[in-house]
């Protein structure tokens, strides 16, 4: 028998299925190339990474790796692809530790960051519209709450594979 928490309209496996079944839709336009106003195509991944960059002045591998919860070593391919491509650059600080580099973007990076941004913003602001057609203000932002309180305060499912951000918060 599939178990409901009283006053959820969902049971919690119809709960887990939508939420595996979002994540995996999101996955695969996660990896499509696409033109974000530039003439160039990049991943939603490289086009999010040059913007927290951008964002982020001087951030490591490290850091980016603890935001996107991914491996130091996918991470750092990542960046050296987009260092390739004129995108972004690595620096050392005098004085520190020489196998630290430092992330900054490159005046195209800028460009391009500037690009995704002003995409990123047109589209939702459609999907949002399209979306207030079925929810009011206030559970829309009830339901970025929670993606903002699942992705940023490390709270994870009871099982599975633990998750590289800080979850002590739970």
């Amino acid at each position: 028998m599939k178990q409901q928490h009283r006053g959820l309209g969902y049971t919690y496996y119809e709960m887990s299925d939508l939420e595996n079944v979002f994540s995996l839709r999101h996955l695969d336009n996660f990896a499509k190339a696409r033109d974000y106003g530039t003439g160039q195509k990049y991943t939603t991944l490289e086009a999010h990474t040059i913007t927290l960059i951008e964002n982020n002045p001087g951030i490591t591998v490290t850091g980016i790796a603890k935001k996107f919860n991914r491996t130091k070593s996918s991470v750092s391919q990542l960046v050296s692809r987009l260092e390739r491509k004129g995108l972004v650059m690595k620096t050392r600080q005098d004085g520190e530790d020489q196998k630290i580099r430092y992330l900054f973007v490159t005046e195209a990076g800028r460009a391009f960051s500037i690009a995704h941004t002003a995409y990123d913003e047109e589209r939702y602001h459609l999907y949002v519209d399209r979306l207030l057609k079925y929810f009011t203000v206030e559970e829309l932002n009830t339901a970025y709450r929670f993606l903002d309180v699942v992705m940023n305060k490390g709270i994870k499912r009871v099982e599975g594979e633990p998750t590289q951000y800080d979850d002590t918060w739970c």
